[in-house]
């Protein structure tokens, strides 16, 4: 699991083993997409990663499109457009954010 974790860091977001071997596993997540072709089931393992303020993950694959670093607070501003998150990613983010006591 942090085999995997450590290669996806470097082939997602560019980011080396010196600093991808500090992730700490926490949690998972199971979600189930539905469509009228198929249903699809995804489990997500969920690791925190500390980054310095002074690196900026890019995309290494192609698969992200991009990288945004953004402002937690007490508001939460991020989740108001919902339009723009993919439902594993802000399920993720929420759980993040329940975790570090931003949300209740």
């Amino acid at each position: 699991m942090y085999d995997c974790a450590r290669k996806e860091a470097e082939e997602e977001a560019s980011i080396p083993p010196p600093l991808s071997e500090r992730a700490k596993f926490v949690s998972f997540q199971k979600t189930c997409y539905h469509t009228e072709q198929y249903v699809k089931p995804e489990v997500n393992y969920i690791f925190d990663l500390k980054l310095p303020e002074s690196f900026t993950p890019s995309v290494n694959d192609g698969e992200a499109q991009s990288f945004q670093r953004l402002k937690l607070d007490s508001e939460l501003k991020i989740f108001e457009n919902l339009d723009k998150w993919k439902p594993n990613s802000m399920a993720i983010t929420l759980d993040f954010c329940i975790r570090k006591g931003l949300l209740r």
